[in-house]
């Protein structure tokens, strides 16, 4: 197939998905499956390889959509990045490939239930989402990123930098080394 025809055949199926959302009329109902594993374990690639080896997962795709082009879309979960939660720390799921793990290279992440958000915090998080995020949120998402619970910035306009006084914390220091490790391009792939 051409690249015109593909170009053209992705824009028919996005169109007939984009009309079933709005509930349009369409040629046809879409087909739009969520085959994560299937898709892995058929072109030997595997959950694992969505955190570590982006290339083999996406290739498994690509190879799915060339071998079933009735589908006209697919809920593809992406790539996560594995070597960036490990250096966060996050202690909302476990996930294949993770050392230490006891989940399977084929099963999706675990979810490790925690109270992130206290009920009597939600007037805090609605007045102040991004300072809640970024304080409280974060250091109980990711063991890594402590510091930025030390972050406090006050709505005082003064001359001078004692306004940042608060963002070069050692402990705020860490965590910006940590972020700055995170958004490093990932390494060769684990296998």
């Amino acid at each position: 197939m051409e690249e015109a025809q593909k170009a053209a055949a992705f824009t028919e199926r996005l169109q007939r998905v984009n009309n079933a959302i709005a509930l349009k009329e369409s040629d046809k109902m879409p087909i739009v499956p969520l085959f994560n594993s299937v898709i892995q374990r058929l072109y030997g690639s595997s959950y694992k390889d969505l955190y570590y080896n982006h290339r083999q997962a996406g290739d498994a795709v690509l190879k799915f959509y060339a071998q079933y082009p009735q589908c006209d879309a697919h809920f593809f979960e992406g790539f996560k990045s594995g070597v960036a939660n490990e250096l966060a720390g996050s202690r909302m799921i476990d996930w294949p490939g993770r050392p230490g793990t006891a989940v399977s290279d084929f099963s999706s992440h675990q979810v490790i239930e925690h109270e992130f958000l206290l009920p009597e915090e939600y007037p805090e998080l609605l007045n102040d989402f991004t300072g809640f995020m970024l304080k409280k949120y974060i250091p109980r998402a990711y063991a890594n990123l402590q510091g930025f619970g030390s972050l406090a910035l006050y709505p005082a306009v003064i001359l001078g930098t004692s306004l940042l006084n608060s963002v070069t914390t050692p402990g705020l220091l860490e965590s910006y080394g940590r972020l700055a490790e995170i958004a490093r391009p990932m390494p060769k792939p684990r296998r």
